[in-house]
């Protein structure tokens, strides 16, 4: 059954390096919705998280390229928002099929299993669009997004003069400042993880990433796909490292 709450909202994803008509991504949702896919971006030991757009994301967010987001439509009750976030991938059209720039996977209206749209609700909902994309309101509040230094609190495009003064912070910083900043990454990033027999006895030296595991040989798509139980067998067996075993080993 869907909501009729009049809390959802659709929202595009842009690429300030791509030209303002050319939005990455689309979708529906109600709350924080739209913000999620930030951090779900760096969860790559799941497959879900590994679409084209959470590649595209992580690629952008490592650059320091901070994508813009931006509601285009809001107070919409569930199905509304499913209509919507349908007419704008048809709109737009689906880089896969080749079709246009979204990188979404799909038709829209996903999450509402067997439910089926009327044709009166589906026309309802694309008269509005009557063959346009977005109307001058919503491109100038996408333009104006644009020209603010900053997006929603995220990281902003450093100027030269920034950039020299961060590259001089960095050159006169202590190695033990390094280590810090080092440890404090892995600590949010890492997966501390060993390879183990049978009964869970660890085997070797444990890898603080799965990324280490692979500068020793190993196959680091292969040993997610074990911990994610999509696998029974890689070159032994692989477990997360205890609370006790992360603070021997790695101080945290």
């Amino acid at each position: 059954m869907l909501e009729t709450v009049c809390d959802y909202y659709v929202y595009l994803y842009f690429d300030a390096t791509l030209p303002i008509d050319e939005p990455i991504y689309t979708g529906k949702g109600i709350g924080h919705r739209d913000m999620d896919h930030l951090s779900e971006c760096w969860r790559v030991e799941r497959d879900m998280y590994n679409s084209p757009f959470h590649r595209t994301l992580r690629k952008m967010l490592k650059d320091g390229n901070t994508p813009e987001i931006v509601r285009v439509y809001e107070g919409l009750t569930e199905l509304e928002s499913f209509l919507y976030e349908q007419e704008l991938i048809r709109e737009y059209g689906r880089k896969d099929l080749k079709t246009g720039c979204l990188l979404n996977l799909t038709a829209g209206g996903d999450g509402a299993s067997g439910y089926r749209h009327t044709e009166e609700a589906k026309d309802k909902i694309r008269l509005a669009f009557l063959g346009k994309r977005l109307t001058d309101e919503i491109m100038e509040k996408i333009s104006a997004k644009r020209k603010e230094q900053g997006n929603f609190g995220y990281l902003r495009r450093s100027t030269t003069e920034t950039k020299a003064k961060m590259s001089e912070a960095q050159l006169a910083m202590s190695t033990e400042n390094r280590e810090k900043i080092r440890k404090g990454s892995r600590k949010r990033f890492g997966r501390p993880i060993c390879r183990c027999d049978d009964q869970g006895k660890m085997l070797g030296k444990p890898y603080e990433t799965t990324k280490d595991a692979e500068r020793d040989g190993y196959d680091r798509r292969n040993i997610s796909k074990y911990l994610g139980g999509r696998c029974k067998y890689y070159r032994g067996h692989w477990r997360d490292l205890t609370t006790e075993e992360r603070l021997e080993y790695f101080g945290y």
